[in-house]
């Protein structure tokens, strides 16, 4: 069945924002309290990503959302469409939320945006932190794939590095 705005999810890829099925179906019926809860499945999402990042940099991340994106935008591996698609998204779901009216058509256009959002980023660059259940299903090679480019390397001396390439050899 068509919906406004919907995408197949792909395969190999988790979603930044979760949006779920019973969400869309909701659209119709409560356009408002499903940019509700896409507000806070996004501050959620902008939790867990600034977490992850800021554990790598050993600081704390901030606690707003919009001052999570602009710190995910200058720690994270993301594009700047993908940073102006989430102030988008927050700042329309906010405003929505604040005036209590919000159209159908008001909702599937922002869940299209969130659509477009999470299926802009490239395998490995995801900002979605949390373990994909389904990755030996998918053809994963593990569990972090969609997320591996912000996963920082371990920690190894020169000789090590140096031991490591001549047995590489």
């Amino acid at each position: 069945m068509y919906r406004e705005g919907y995408t197949e999810k792909k395969a190999l890829s988790l979603d930044f924002i979760h949006i779920s099925d019973a969400m869309r179906a909701r659209v119709k019926t409560e356009p408002g309290s499903v940019l509700v809860e896409l507000k806070h499945e996004m501050a959620e999402s902008l939790r867990i990503a600034a977490q992850k990042l800021s554990r790598d940099r050993d600081r704390m991340p901030p606690e707003r959302p919009k001052q999570l994106i602009d710190f995910i935008a200058k720690y994270a591996n993301a594009w700047p469409d993908q940073i102006a698609l989430m102030r988008v998204i927050w700042d329309a779901s906010n405003s929505a939320h604040l005036s209590g009216s919000v159209t159908e058509e008001e909702a599937y256009r922002m869940l299209a945006v969130a659509d477009t959002l999470n299926e802009s980023f490239v395998m490995g660059y995801s900002l979605d932190m949390r373990p994909n259940p389904d990755w030996d299903e998918e053809g994963a090679v593990c569990e972090y794939q969609h997320c591996i480019e912000h996963m920082p390397l371990p920690e190894s001396t020169l000789e090590e590095t140096v031991k490591w390439r001549e047995g590489i050899k």
